[in-house]
């Protein structure tokens, strides 16, 4: 386990090493006034191996969203770097940033009714990625939705049906197959089951378990919930104010937690 003051492990072995990242955003603060800054991430460094599930956990405001949102190329870092696999998508010294389509890395939203095109079929929003690299044919493309779909429990004939004729946990599923469907070398889920009921949480986090077993993904579980790191990832790394205070094997962190912040977010959050 590491504690706050220890380095994160970084080794050979990890598929996505993360150094050095910085976020700062900048707000207006009246006329002549200069602009308030938020520091949203300072220095973070940590590694993710080939086939695990990682958890990042943290309350509100920690800055792990922007951690996410970095990795996957949909924010830009003030500083550090991000490789993956040993190739840089991200170097802010050298000035390099690998477009977020061509990372490898997709993304699995947090709210399953906000991240659906209302007016597309399923079939279509879990192959618009494959229809806009193009390098498949029509019937290629839906045969690799319809295996997709399969994956994720779902059957071929959904794919002829729209998001609002599916459930919360159905429509996370789908979100869950439009990612996977790019063949990526990581999934980072976004508070991916937060917006679930409890017992819906358990089917779609099951699911995340034996698509990482049936597939050998590498995962990012973004959350606030303890229980969840518990129930679903291999390891953890806890954040607080935008730094990393405390990493380590998940149960080693839950038995034993050293940091303070790690001990009231275990007692504070109800566990799975």
């Amino acid at each position: 386990m590491t504690s706050a003051t220890e380095p994160t492990r970084l080794g050979e072995e990890d598929l996505l090493v993360v150094r050095g990242l910085h976020r700062t955003f900048a707000r207006p603060s009246g006329f002549l006034s200069p602009p308030l800054e938020t520091v949203a991430l300072k220095g973070v460094s940590f590694g993710l191996r080939r086939g695990e599930i990682l958890g990042v956990v943290g309350e509100s405001g920690c800055g792990k969203s922007t951690l996410a949102r970095i990795i996957v190329g949909l924010e830009t870092a003030d500083a550090g770097s991000v490789h993956l696999g040993g190739s840089a998508l991200i170097d802010v010294e050298k000035r390099q940033s690998v477009p977020a389509s061509r990372r490898g890395i997709q993304m699995v939203f947090q709210d399953p009714y906000a991240s659906l095109n209302p007016r597309m079929r399923v079939q279509d929003i879990v192959g618009e990625g494959l229809a806009i690299a193009g390098k498949l044919s029509k019937a290629e493309r839906q045969e690799r939705v319809s295996a997709m779909l399969a994956t994720v429990g779902l059957s071929p004939q959904d794919g002829e049906r729209y998001p609002h004729q599916f459930s919360g946990g159905q429509r996370q599923r789908i979100g869950i197959a439009r990612s996977l469907v790019m063949q990526p070398r990581l999934l980072v889920a976004d508070e991916a089951v937060s917006a679930l009921d409890v017992s819906v949480q358990m089917q779609v986090l099951n699911l995340m378990l034996d698509i990482r077993e049936r597939l050998g993904i590498s995962m990012m579980f973004i959350t606030h919930n303890i229980g969840v790191v518990e129930y679903l990832c291999d390891r953890v790394i806890v954040l607080s104010q935008g730094g990393i205070v405390e990493s380590g094997e998940t149960r080693s962190v839950i038995a034993d937690p050293q940091h303070p912040y790690t001990q009231r977010l275990i007692a504070a959050v109800p566990q799975l």
